[in-house]
């Protein structure tokens, strides 16, 4: 039963996997062979599958109950028809959360000290190697040629979450002086570079990130002497630049990183955001543009100390093709400078608000305040007796009584005390004919027949007869026994025939 199950799950996992890929090759071309066909849609197989050229890289996030690596492997290299031995299979289980009896991970936790994992697990960047064999490929992504190693590094070199940015930058380049912040393996750089951008400025504090940066320009054939890689950090070179003003600004930020300038130098996305967009602001031109993005899954932009600048959110439609929107926690942002009618008309909202905040006595002085305050209570007293005059008429007219509330009591009170009624039977009396329930099982006749009287007197007949309403089930009984089976239980001058009619 256990092997049937293993099977089933491994069949739900090629089939998802092979749809992947073919409905990925269809929508990208022939232009890009790298991109994700599998990312974590099952919940047996907590894992993310990413084709690079011939091979694939197989990253899991849990523990697959229904099968081990070496099933995985045999599974992913099948449907995508490539050969089992170039299927990578990396882990990036947490272990720090105890899920074993293991007395060493146990002892390990008490004591602090860094489990295995717990490092690969972290996705930060990092420039110690994994080990000294590699797996070095050429893939492509819409025509340009990256280099990647699936196993040297915890990152392969390239990021394929930016798939939809890439080309958002490339639309936008042609013509413009471009600064790519944290350019890592240059992305951006050469996407800048084949839309056409004039310049281009490529900072990083990594010597191994621009060293291949500058190696995949020369695989594309790209050369410029405008194309410039600095090492160096970010916050510096935005805050010591005097050189031409910037068309294009993108900042890909990591979410924190201690490697900008030493561990005093810190980096943190939420915390230093505002000051790196406000220093990029200053050595951008007047129509320059910003692209903020960031994986911080809890990321929040400022925008109240950002208000010299035009917004625009595009998050949702920064999703590549292939990626779920669990699985993507990067925010991205374009940030514009105001134009005079951006500017004119955010004067007027600022101008609206302020009014806002003095109409609610927040500013002004003590007599305009209690003024203001007397007023808003007068209209609200205004406001709220017109409101409960019609809601008052409105029940009038449904219940059939006009006056006041004080003069119905009277009323109310008087005829009780003539008719000599309960309180309790003159509310059941006066209950809206649309509320009132039909007669039911009762104890004893005598109280059905007194309940049917009140019921017909309700209705507004004279007799205190009831019509057309459900009869007892003694009335029932007595007239199926007489007259046979007959719907409703009124004969109404019929005879029942065949085996109802009744024998007597």
């Amino acid at each position: 039963m256990e092997q049937k199950r293993n099977s089933y799950s491994l069949r739900q996992l090629a089939r998802a996997i092979s749809d992947g890929n073919a409905s990925q090759r269809k929508h990208f071309g022939q232009g890009t062979d790298v991109y994700r066909v599998y990312d974590r849609f099952l919940r047996s197989f907590d894992l993310t599958v990413d084709l690079y050229a011939d091979h694939a890289l197989v990253t899991m996030y849990g523990p697959c109950a229904d099968a081990d690596e070496d099933d995985i492997r045999s599974c992913v290299g099948s449907s995508l028809r490539i050969p089992s031995s170039n299927v990578v299979i990396k882990s990036r289980i947490r272990k720090s959360a105890v899920t074993s009896n293991d007395i060493t991970d146990i002892a390990a936790q008490i004591a602090g000290e860094p489990l295995a994992s717990d490092d690969e697990a972290s996705g930060e960047e990092s420039d110690k190697e994994e080990g000294s064999a590699g797996v070095a490929l050429q893939v492509h992504e819409s025509g340009i040629a990256f280099g990647v190693d699936l196993l040297k590094r915890l990152d392969t070199g390239i990021f394929l979450e930016n798939q939809r940015s890439r080309l958002l930058v490339k639309e936008l380049a042609k013509g413009r002086n471009v600064l790519n912040l944290f350019c890592y393996t240059g992305g951006y750089t050469l996407f800048a570079y084949a839309g056409g951008a004039s310049a281009c400025t490529s900072v990083d504090t990594s010597s191994f990130a621009l060293d291949m940066c500058k190696a995949n320009m020369e695989s594309n054939g790209f050369a410029s002497d405008d194309f410039k890689f600095v090492r160096m950090d970010v916050m510096e070179f935005v805050k010591g630049y005097d050189g031409a003003p910037f068309d294009l600004i993108i900042i890909d930020c990591p979410s924190f990183s201690n490697r900008h300038g030493g561990r005093e130098r810190s980096f943190s996305a939420q915390k230093d955001h505002v000051e790196l967009i406000t220093s990029c602001a200053k050595i951008m031109s007047k129509r320059g543009i910003i692209i903020f993005r960031t994986p911080l899954s809890t990321f929040e932009l400022e925008k109240g100390r950002l208000r010299d600048l035009k917004i625009m959110t595009y998050t949702s439609e920064m999703i590549p093709k292939g990626f779920t929107r669990n699985s993507i926690a990067s925010k991205t942002f374009v940030l514009k400078a105001m134009s005079e009618e951006d500017k004119r008309k955010m004067d007027e909202r600022r101008a609206r608000r302020d009014d806002d905040i003095c109409a609610s006595h927040r500013i002004g002085g003590r007599e305009e305040r209690i003024g203001v305050r007397d007023e808003r209570r007068s209209a609200y007293d205004e406001r709220a007796v017109c409101r409960d005059g019609r809601r008052g008429q409105s029940a009038d007219r449904r219940s059939g009584r006009v006056g006041s509330k004080a003069e119905r009591g009277v009323r109310e009170r008087s005829r009780r005390f003539d008719d000599g009624m309960s309180d309790s039977d003159r509310r059941r009396d006066d209950r809206p004919f649309g509320r009132s329930k039909p007669a039911g099982r009762f104890k004893s006749d005598d109280d059905a027949s007194g309940r049917r009287e009140s019921f017909g007197r309700r209705r507004g007949f004279s007799d205190g007869k009831e019509r057309n309403s459900r009869r007892p089930h003694s009335d029932r009984e007595k007239s199926f026994g007489k007259a046979g089976f007959v719907r409703g239980g009124k004969s109404n001058g019929r005879k029942a025939s065949g085996k109802f009619k009744s024998e007597g």
